[in-house]
């Protein structure tokens, strides 16, 4: 339905009768639409639903696409194998690509076409939150008891996050 244009200033009386029946006519036509998509009872539903599909501030944000396998503990652990994986050889970009030629990592960056930087970004989120902390101390106490401790939890989760397990 076309809302109606309004008549100039100077139109005469029938016009502007003509015209507020017509806008009448539309404006119920808008309230039934709205009322018949949102499945309202009450004015107040119809303005939340009006507000969560039209305002920024209140819209309901649609994920697109697959779920992310990366978590926040993954991205932890990422985080910290590629630091200390950095000490030993000096520079953060081979100590990625290090990481990333790992049998055991290299499942997670198999499909990407960018691994240096994703795992870069990775690494910066993975930094944030209590979980770096977390898996700091899981590597250095994993270190005392031997790598394969720490090689064996980093593959746990790699195949939860792949598998959904």
């Amino acid at each position: 339905m076309i809302k109606p244009k309004k008549p100039s200033p100077l139109a005469d009386d029938a016009t502007l009768n003509e015209y507020k029946k017509a806008q009448s006519h539309y404006i119920e036509k808008m309230f039934d639409t709205v009322v018949r998509e949102s499945k309202a009872k009450t004015t107040s539903e119809v303005v939340i639903y009006l507000c969560e599909k039209y305002h920024p501030d209140f819209k309901i944000k649609q994920t697109r696409g697959a779920k992310t396998k990366w978590g926040d503990y993954l991205k932890a652990m990422l985080a910290v194998e590629v630091e200390f994986r950095r000490k030993e050889s000096g520079s953060t970009k081979k100590a990625i690509r290090d990481l990333i030629d790992d049998p055991i990592w290299q499942r997670m960056f198999s499909k990407s076409k960018d691994s240096v930087g994703l795992a870069k970004e990775i690494i910066k989120d993975g930094k944030k939150g209590i979980y770096y902390k977390i898996a700091r101390f899981e590597y250095l106490e994993s270190v005392n008891k031997g790598y394969a401790v720490w090689s064996k939890e980093v593959k746990k989760i790699i195949d939860e996050a792949l598998f959904r397990k």
